[in-house]
């Protein structure tokens, strides 16, 4: 489908080259990776297996799964250290989360006519513009960004300062969960 975009340029859905779609792969993968281990946070949080987890936060996305994490956190330790840095993690995982759904979620266009003819651009469909995509460096530093975030929290829940923290608590019930989180 070809659209006419203003006065000036016509566009085309399209798809980038080969080595943006590399590394834009590597990102989406590692988001799911992010997502995957905000769902085992949860489940080191409540103290319940991996099944009854990924069953409990099945389709659940990064917003639902980081908004629980603060909630648990801060009903199980209340404001003190572990919550503070439990929330720092937690905001430079939706920095990143943001960044990554800019560069996935958009519409790939090529121009095919105007000062920018052959040119591959992303759609902002809330400004109704059009920018340069990110250079596919860009693109692997917000990958290993995401990467180098999905280690630390599995470090810090498996062996460092969350699990320690985690060590010392009851845990609750899916049910329980499920009741706490509809407050």
């Amino acid at each position: 489908m070809t659209v006419r975009m203003g006065p000036v340029s016509w566009i085309t859905p399209a798809t980038p080259p080969p080595e943006y779609l590399l590394a834009l792969g590597r990102l989406v993968v590692a988001h799911v990776h992010l997502d995957h281990m905000l769902k085992m946070t949860i489940k080191s949080l409540l103290g319940i297996t991996v099944e009854e987890a990924l069953q409990e936060l099945s389709r659940k996305g990064g917003p639902e799964l980081r908004r629980r994490i603060e909630q648990h956190s801060r009903k199980t330790f209340g404001d003190n250290t572990v919550t503070n840095r439990l929330m720092e993690l937690l905001r430079r995982c939706r920095s990143a989360s943001e960044r990554r759904n800019y560069i996935a979620k958009s519409v790939y266009v090529r121009h095919l006519d105007g000062p920018r003819a052959g040119q591959i651009a992303l759609h902002d469909p809330d400004h109704q513009t059009y920018y340069p995509p990110p250079a596919v460096e860009e693109v692997a530093s917000i990958a290993a960004e995401i990467e180098a975030l999905v280690r630390e929290i599995n470090h810090a829940r498996l062996e460092g300062w969350l699990g320690r923290a985690i060590s010392g608590i009851e845990h609750a019930s899916v049910s329980d969960w499920n009741q706490n989180s509809a407050d």
